[in-house]
């Protein structure tokens, strides 16, 4: 029996020699610090879900200035069409022989032009800052979207944890020697380990009947691999044995690819 998560053992069910069945309630962990972990996240998310929606409400606003500003920009482009042609027209009456118009309405036409010309580019760059709030505001929400899916596949992982607060019997089976109770803290692992640091004690160092504890790491996420090392085994990482046959999972594929790791004569 080995526990999926670190915790505080708070119920123990388990005796000595007893009989159990699959699925039977051995013992519970305290499920305070996965509670509070889980709650941590749903509020992550909830804040993911706020920045969400002010990102997309930022969007909305930056393309609706950016929508302004190029219909502000078409009507400056219109203006400025108007005033460079009077300022030519202007020009060329003021070159005509007979003097059509005077200087001071050459210099209002020219003046015009220019103030043309200036509005036009403050309307340009007006449009371009629109553009990059946009562009700025899309960015936000997908970091923001990003940050929500990660926050949720944590989420997910957390309240499987918590769920692994309550260890159940995995089959019918008879209880050995507990090695926890109430009141003391558990790792994930902690079982495997005691059985390889027992095996090396009294296997390998006792007599030499054993040469090696090998252990063979199938996609374990509690620890297994580092538990197993530390305790004196070897670990070897099912996915890096013949792997040119293609992944697998499962008791089965540990237990054969175990023996191929294997160098032993008697395995």
């Amino acid at each position: 029996v080995a526990t999926r998560v670190a915790g505080v053992v708070t119920e123990m069910r388990m005796q000595d020699n007893a009989l159990v069945k699959a699925g039977d309630v051995l013992l519970r962990l305290d499920p305070a610090d996965a509670a509070v972990q889980v709650e941590r996240l749903k509020a992550q998310i909830a804040q993911a879900d706020a920045a969400i929606a002010t990102s997309s409400a930022q969007i909305a606003q930056a393309k609706a200035q950016a929508a302004a500003t190029a219909s502000q920009v078409a009507q400056a482009e219109a203006v400025l069409a108007r005033t460079e042609l009077d300022a030519k027209r202007s020009q060329a009456l003021f070159g005509a022989e007979l003097r059509a118009t005077s200087k001071q309405e050459l210099d209002a036409a020219l003046a015009a032009r220019d103030v043309a010309r200036a509005d036009l580019a403050a309307r340009k760059a007006g449009a371009r800052a629109a553009k990059e709030a946009v562009v700025a505001a899309e960015s936000a929400r997908q970091s923001a979207t990003a940050h929500q899916s990660a926050t949720l596949a944590q989420l997910k992982d957390a309240q499987n944890q918590l769920g692994y607060v309550e260890v159940r019997a995995s089959a019918d089976g008879r209880i050995g020697k507990r090695t926890v109770e109430v009141r003391k803290r558990v790792q994930p692992g902690q079982q495997l380990g005691a059985i390889v640091e027992a095996v090396h004690r009294e296997l390998v160092g006792g007599g030499g009947l054993v040469d090696e504890v090998l252990v063979m790491d199938d996609h374990s996420t509690y620890r297994t691999a580092v538990v197993a090392a530390d305790a004196g085994a070897t670990v070897i990482d099912a996915a890096g044995v013949l792997a040119e046959l293609g992944p697998g999972h499962g008791k089965g594929e540990a237990l054969w690819k175990s023996v191929a790791a294997a160098d032993g004569d008697l395995i």
